[in-house]
């Protein structure tokens, strides 16, 4: 649903369209509305101690009810890679994700909501795994477009609104299948989420204009990978890696939210061909129909 109506349910009857609109990175408990499905793109950077990873990255967003959330998220990425002395680089088709997230509870009332849902995903082996290689030697999976693999995750999310402040937290594991002798470990995944609305502090609910939006916001994202194993190996690979990631939402029209986050990695302790993560930066536009 698009403004001026939804200011009218903030201020009236809850945060209806500010429940539905995650936090940069962390996924909420919040849905899409029937009414207003979302298309977001996002230009992603990430540089690692072996590889610049380049990301266009199309997501779309609906609701058929307003109980359900559907996602799908179609990665485009450039890759320039080193690794054991020899270089290479790949532009084409990384691996899809589709989501499926469904509410559980929900409690909502005048400028507050408090929600709670579980959801699911898969990881669909749609990129390249065999794209960068030295010779007739294939890189590791990890540097590849694709993982070459199903994958399959799920948890829980929760958001807690307040006036101008809002918390999010979402808790899960991702699994994936063995593909040509290589199993990626187990990922236990905490995303834990805060934004503040900075500007207005209070929303006019006689204006029938836009009103400019700023939220700062901070996230933190934590991964623990169990080991992985090649050839019925362990690879060594088990370990934590957490990023902070401080960043800022604008909504700069009644349809279109602009967002801008860096990251940067405060635990580095997972021990596989990316060799140490240096930054990731994310910024993306949404737009809501």
């Amino acid at each position: 649903m698009k403004r001026p109506l939804g200011l009218l349910l903030l201020t009236i009857g809850g945060p209806a369209w500010a429940a539905a609109t995650p936090q940069i990175r962390v996924k909420n408990a919040g849905l899409p509305s029937p009414q207003s499905p979302q298309l977001t793109q996002a230009i992603e950077f990430t540089k690692a101690e072996n590889e610049d990873r380049w990301a266009a990255v199309t997501s779309i967003d609906w609701s058929p009810d307003g109980k359900t959330g559907l996602s799908v998220r179609v990665p485009l990425v450039q890759l320039d890679a080193d690794f054991g002395g020899s270089s290479d680089s790949s532009a084409g088709l990384g691996d899809v994700r589709a989501r499926v997230q469904r509410s559980l509870k929900q409690t909502d009332g005048v400028l507050e909501s408090t929600r709670w849902a579980a959801w699911g995903e898969l990881h669909l082996p749609t990129g390249d795994e065999r794209a960068l290689r030295s010779g007739d030697t294939i890189f590791p999976r990890l540097l590849q477009p694709g993982m070459g693999a199903f994958g399959a995750g799920g948890g829980m999310a929760w958001t807690w609104i307040r006036d101008r402040h809002r918390f999010s937290a979402t808790a899960g594991a991702h699994w994936m299948s063995e593909a040509s002798g290589f199993q990626m470990g187990t990922e236990a995944q905490l995303g834990l989420s805060y934004w503040y609305r900075a500007t207005p502090a209070v929303f006019d609910a006689e204006s029938t204009s836009h009103q400019l939006e700023i939220r700062p916001a901070l996230e933190l994202l934590a991964t623990h990978r169990f080991e992985s194993e090649a050839g019925g190996q362990g690879t060594g690979d088990d370990g934590a890696l957490v990023w902070l990631a401080p960043g800022v939402q604008a909504f700069v029209a009644e349809d279109m939210l602009l967002q801008l986050s860096v990251a940067v990695p405060l635990v580095n302790d997972i021990h596989d061909p990316l060799g140490d993560r240096e930054t990731s930066i994310m910024a993306s536009v949404r737009w809501y129909f």
